[in-house]
């Protein structure tokens, strides 16, 4: 089913299974070696694949730093442990 039909398909209310993000990142990653393989033999012009990401990213990426003035409180905290 292409995503459209299934955007429709919700839309009118109907469940659509759809794959998890996981499954799709696997698939993803196969699709991205097999053009580099085939790029790497000059067998297509382009990778396509290549350079991709998903959006979002590591939890660590999407952190703010912390500022010198929260380190500061945090380090002159007594310890009560």
């Amino acid at each position: 089913m292409a995503i459209q039909e299934a955007d429709a398909s919700e839309a009118g209310g109907q469940t659509v299974e759809r794959l998890k993000e996981k499954t799709a990142k696997r698939h993803f990653s196969a699709l991205q070696q097999l053009w580099k393989w085939l790029a790497d033999r000059e067998m297509v012009s382009l990778n396509p694949f290549e350079n991709w990401q998903f959006k979002g990213g590591r939890a660590a990426q999407a952190r703010d730093d912390w500022s010198e003035m929260d380190l500061l409180k945090l380090l002159e905290t007594p310890w009560l442990g």
